[in-house]
Order: C-alpha cells, then structure tokens, then sequence
C-alpha cells in the first residue's frame, strides 16, 4: 500500500498530469489526472489567483476513485462520498480559497 500522513492523506499519487490555460489572474485547469497511485483522479476546474492564499479562490470537478494499491481504509473514505459511478469512480467538488478549501460529495 502507498505512504499515508498522519491525517490519512495519500502521499503516492503516480503519474500525474496537470494542464493548465489561463491569463493573468484567471486559470482554466484543463486536466488534472493522477493514475497509478493511491488514488486515480480526473477532473478540471478554475483559479482565481489573489495576493494570498485566503483570497485566491478555486472550483474543482473530480472523480476519484482508490488505485489498486490503495489503502483499505482509502476505499472506505471514499464510500462516504456516496455512489460509484460505472467506472468506479466517485464525484468530488473543492471550492472556496486556497487557505481553507471544502470539499463537497456528489455530481
């Protein structure tokens, strides 16, 4: 299984891919993915970059679900977060600022 922190965070997330377009302040997240870690992740999403973390704000779509390496208490977490979908994968939303970002279950 893959390195987990003291508050239960994976440390291995694999592969990952992050494309982003934007300019100036405003940055559209094209594609987040990780895969063949702990955790496979797509998504995508905005941030609006502010002179701090506390004003910086950001919108994430994810679908998450647990690597084949992953954790059993990972997989048990991510039940919380309702229904898989048909591909295993479960629908998380991250909103608010940097400094103190939610995280929201379902599509």
């Amino acid at each position: 299984a893959g390195q987990v922190d003291s508050l239960g965070v994976p440390r291995a997330f694999g592969e990952t891919t992050l494309e982003v377009d934007g300019q100036g302040r405003a940055m559209k997240i094209k594609t987040l993915s990780a895969r063949g870690g702990d955790l496979d992740i797509k998504g995508d999403g905005t941030l609006l970059i502010g002179r701090t973390s506390a004003t910086s704000r950001i919108k994430l779509e994810l679908q998450v679900r647990p690597g084949p390496n992953a954790d059993p208490a990972i997989a048990s977490l991510l039940e919380l977060a309702g229904k898989q979908g048909p591909e295993g994968f479960y629908s998380l939303k991250v909103s608010g600022t940097l400094a103190k970002p939610m995280l929201k279950t379902g599509g």
